[in-house]
């Protein structure tokens, strides 16, 4: 997982190194972005605009979480309109993995700022 350029998350603990004065980290646990986010993401939240629902974004919005499903992540749809707005939750047949390749596919499909994750506490 240690790669240069490459982001990891380490769990561990940090302590004074008493040889060379500086902080020593002691490592518990190291996992790729991806897979920590497979672990802490509970929920995608897409927000589409009226404008934006189309026969043709269904039918892609479709084909993007049925490449992913069988995750544990859910997904929730937050709809807007100028008069109205609602926040529907998918069944969990929807379910997916959040991965990177599904968000960027998201990204496209919804709009890069229409694309939220929602990490458990």
């Amino acid at each position: 997982l240690l790669v240069k350029d490459r982001i990891v998350l380490i769990e561990g603990r940090v302590q004074q190194d008493d040889f060379s004065g500086g902080l020593t980290l002691r490592a518990k646990a190291i996992r790729s972005l991806e897979a920590a986010r497979e672990s802490r993401v509970s929920e995608i939240r897409l927000t589409v605009e009226s404008g934006r629902y189309t026969q043709a974004f269904q039918q892609q919005l479709k084909e993007s979480l049925a490449a992913a499903s069988g995750g544990s992540c859910s997904v929730s749809v937050e709809y807007h309109q100028p008069r109205a707005q609602a926040c529907i939750q998918l069944g969990e047949q929807w379910c997916v993995v959040p991965s990177d390749a599904l968000l960027d596919q998201l990204r496209g499909v919804v709009g890069g700022s229409g694309v939220a994750l929602i990490y458990e506490n």
